[in-house]
């Protein structure tokens, strides 16, 4: 089946309701730097720290699944293959956090349930960029059956573009467009590329035809499995547990509870430990709650606020996040000047 430009365009819309990027916490077309700039904001630095250690971990972790029979064919998940960008892609993106990578990957999975089956990943240097910018940026075409020399020896994405078949349509989910390859490219497209120096390269293309619902049920069943490792390892700080069988649940909200819940859309959670410091703890539900989380974690003391997974009681598989300790007079008095605001984003 052929995706047309309006099925790319609502499931690029999807993807991004599904996951946070730190496009969404600051334009990276305003902000291209994310360390070694006094430019960059506190948000966007937690941002990265929580989704590089988060990547590391579930990295290692498929790497260790070596080669994997699925279907008819050998998959070798070694680092530096597609496959195992693929699969970390879509172990990352159940997190509901992502950047380039894992957006051009939610993407195909909403594509592929679609209909669509033949696909470019297109990865792109960006040559001009200066230390501290991102050194690449991803995003797929579908509708590509087959391979032209000229799609084969492009060497930037405007080449690429030019020798696309006319029923190609290009998806970014991370920057949150989509379109034609004949229509150039978009706005956002340009002053993205702006931001990072003005030019691209292509730096690989990876060909994925006839990827069937049943070849995407296998790397989501191995994401499901990393996922399952992950939290039983706890082997990351951003996924760092509370015993709560050590803890006792708050039958009635304290002050600094009631100012969290009041100062944020978080339904916050009470729980004291045996020296009665109490701990605030809230699954994140959805993109806007992931936003507040990152807000409050950017303005409060670094180490008071970690995220984990699925460790309140109810929260399920969800992701979380803890204020640690919130009776101790440095973070009361931070929770108290707080003030919520999405222009902080």
């Amino acid at each position: 089946m052929q995706i047309t430009l309006e099925q790319m365009q609502e499931c690029v819309a999807e993807v991004q309701k599904q996951l946070l990027t730190s496009n969404d916490l600051v334009s990276r077309s305003e902000q291209p730097f994310y360390y070694g700039h006094l430019s960059v904001p506190p948000i966007l630095t937690e941002f990265k720290v929580i989704l590089t250690e988060l990547r590391m971990y579930a990295a290692k972790l498929i790497h260790e699944l070596g080669t994997q029979r699925m279907g008819s064919v050998d998959v070798d998940f070694s680092e530096g293959t597609f496959f195992h960008s693929y699969l970390l892609g879509l172990t990352i993106s159940a997190f509901g956090i992502g950047e380039c990578a894992e957006t051009t990957y939610k993407l195909s999975e909403r594509l592929i349930k679609k209909g669509g089956r033949d696909f470019l990943f297109v990865s792109l240097r960006l040559p001009n960029r200066t230390v501290g910018m991102e050194m690449s940026h991803g995003l797929l075409i579908a509708n590509v059956r087959e391979l032209s020399q000229e799609i084969t020896h492009a060497t930037t994405l405007g080449e690429l573009l030019r020798a696309l078949p006319e029923n190609a349509v290009v998806g970014d989910a991370f920057l949150g467009i989509s379109y034609l390859p004949q229509d150039g490219f978009p706005v956002e497209m340009l002053d993205y590329l702006r931001a990072y120096g003005g030019q691209e390269s292509i730096a690989q293309v990876f060909h994925f035809y006839n990827f069937s619902p049943t070849v995407l049920s296998n790397y989501q069943i191995l994401a499901v499995n990393i996922i399952k490792k992950m939290r039983e390892e706890h082997k990351i700080s951003t996924q760092k547990p509370l015993d709560l069988s050590r803890l006792t649940q708050l039958h009635e909200d304290t002050r600094l509870l009631e100012m969290l819940k009041e100062k944020t859309p978080l339904p916050f959670i009470g729980y004291r430990d045996d020296d009665y410091f109490v701990y605030a703890l809230s699954s994140l539900n959805n993109k806007s709650e992931w936003r507040a989380a990152m807000r409050l974690m950017a303005y409060l003391p670094h180490g008071s606020v970690t995220f984990f997974r699925g460790a309140s009681e109810g929260s399920g598989n969800k992701q979380s996040i803890v204020v640690r300790k919130i009776n101790v007079s440095e973070i009361a008095h931070q929770i108290d000047a707080y003030t919520d605001t999405p222009s902080m984003t």
